[in-house]
């Protein structure tokens, strides 16, 4: 049976209320002490009950510097003087309750004041630092905070109430958006440092529930912040990063005091780092806003201090790029064209090589018919039965000879003409070409050479066999002139 998470937070909040009552907590534990009232008696009559019941291993209790098994004390007895409640792990109680998973990641806070004034702003890295571990995760998270009214957040993060640990999260809950993912960022940005964790603004966004409050400003700055970070050319660090434009800034990238933007301004942020993420483009589109960036903001501003010029960045960006796209498409044209040219000097090749290939076989066969026509015509040379003679063998084994390295030179030579000039012109277009990509350069070349190389390749086969079996019957002329008849075998 899973444990009531917010019955269980509900007991260990009750015990903090206390005056005279410590209690100090982290983003792991939380540890509860103080002396035996009446009312802490109740209370820690019902956490026993609830901890027994279940069992609850992560709850530890220390009656007068002693630890104790809950099942074993009486918390009616007046001889206790002092007590210790240790939570020792916070993810162990969300597993017992049943709120995360192996594929969500959690945190649990009993004390809401805690977790907005020291966790947010200080633990957590979301003002500008290196970020805790748990955000750094690619998994979601879900944050289970004692004492708010109702869950709100994005598509990776949730802030979810104690009590209500185990609600039913809108549909916006692990739905992707068009931000870019950790990949592409890493493929635009250069993170000069090592040290740097970069995520994905995703992770930080808030789009459902009630997100205008003091929780949803931290969240809000950090998604701004990573969205800014996507636009820039080189990370050195929080105190330097590099924008290249018009000119060339280096700016610091925030300051550590929270910030809070205008739901036009996160919206302008996140619009802009989508439409330069979504195609293939994203060097263009990132270089047409970074331009209008560098032109407007001022030396000794931080790249926050850019978010208030985004809306009109983007805006000049997306009406920029259009004509960039009407220039590229016609020295596409060009570039085409051009490919077009090359390609037909690359299939005159393997034209020439396929026809010289055929013509040396015509001259060759004319060279074996006149062999065959000077020793068989002659009604002399066969009664003189010359060939039988040695010399004749000899002349038909050399000639045998001639073909296997004739056909084994030119075949050579066709072929090594043919992938040279391919290979040429694919190195060549692979260096200069500015508008395509090299998978679609390749697949042109294939396309437009298959029906050619395929002819050449029918021809080589065929011309090469035809060598052979003109070889072989050279050589084996006794049997060859047998099985014709012109010599009885």
């Amino acid at each position: 049976m899973a444990v009531d998470l917010g019955l269980l937070s509900g007991l260990l909040v009750n015990l903090q209320r206390e005056a005279n009552i410590s209690c100090s907590e982290n983003t792991f534990g939380a540890n509860y002490s103080g002396l035996l009232s009446p009312a802490s008696r109740t209370v820690l009559g019902e956490l026993s009950k609830l901890v027994c019941e279940h069992p609850i291993t992560s709850i530890r209790l220390q009656v007068d510097g002693q630890d104790e098994a809950w099942d074993e004390v009486d918390f009616t007895d007046q001889r206790m003087l002092d007590w210790v409640v240790s939570v020792t792990d916070k993810a162990a109680l969300l597993r017992d309750s049943l709120a995360i998973n192996v594929d969500i990641d959690g945190l649990l806070f009993f004390d809401k004041a805690y977790f907005l004034d020291s966790w947010l702003p200080k633990v957590s890295g979301l003002l500008g630092g290196d970020l805790h571990q748990s955000l750094q995760s690619e998994r979601p998270l879900k944050i289970f905070v004692y004492g708010i009214d109702a869950s709100f957040g994005g598509p990776r993060i949730a802030i979810v109430p104690t009590n209500k640990y185990d609600q039913v999260l809108p549909v916006e809950w692990m739905m992707s958006t068009k931000l870019p993912n950790l990949e592409k960022l890493l493929k635009s940005v250069h993170f000069v440092t090592g040290n740097a964790v970069m995520v994905s603004p995703e992770r930080f966004l808030f789009n459902w529930g009630d997100i205008d409050n003091a929780i949803g400003a931290y969240f809000n700055k950090a998604c701004v912040i990573y969205a800014m970070i996507s636009l820039v050319q080189e990370f050195y660090g929080w105190d330097k990063v590099t924008l290249k434009g018009r000119r060339k800034l280096e700016l610091s990238v925030c300051d550590s005091e929270l910030q809070e933007f205008s739901r036009r301004d996160i919206d302008a942020v996140i619009g802009c780092v989508e439409w330069c993420y979504a195609e293939s483009d994203e060097e263009t589109r990132i270089l047409l806003v970074v331009d209008r960036l560098t032109l407007d903001l001022k030396d000794d501003q931080t790249l926050i201090g850019a978010v208030r010029l985004v809306f009109a960045a983007f805006a000049e960006a997306k009406s920029r790029y259009k004509y960039v796209v009407l220039d590229r498409k016609k020295d596409y044209t060009k570039e085409l064209s051009d490919i077009q040219k090359d390609l037909s000097g690359v299939v005159d090749k393997y034209v020439s090589a396929s026809h010289q290939f055929t013509g040396s076989l015509l001259a060759d066969v004319l060279a074996l018919a006149f062999v065959l026509t000077a020793g068989v015509v002659s009604r002399r040379f066969i009664a003189e039965d010359a060939l039988r003679s040695p010399e004749a063998v000899v002349l038909f084994k050399s000639f045998s000879i001639y073909l296997v390295v004739a056909v084994i030179l030119r075949f050579w030579g066709a072929i090594s003409v043919s992938l040279i000039s391919t290979k040429l012109f694919t190195d060549w277009k692979g260096i200069v070409r500015s508008h395509m990509s090299a998978e679609e350069l390749q697949r042109i070349v294939d396309n437009s050479l298959f029906s050619v190389k395929l002819n050449f390749w029918i021809t080589c086969v065929v011309v090469f066999v035809i060598y052979v079996v003109m070889a072989l019957s050279c050589w084996n002329v006794e049997l060859t002139l047998g099985l014709f008849g012109v010599q009885e075998r």
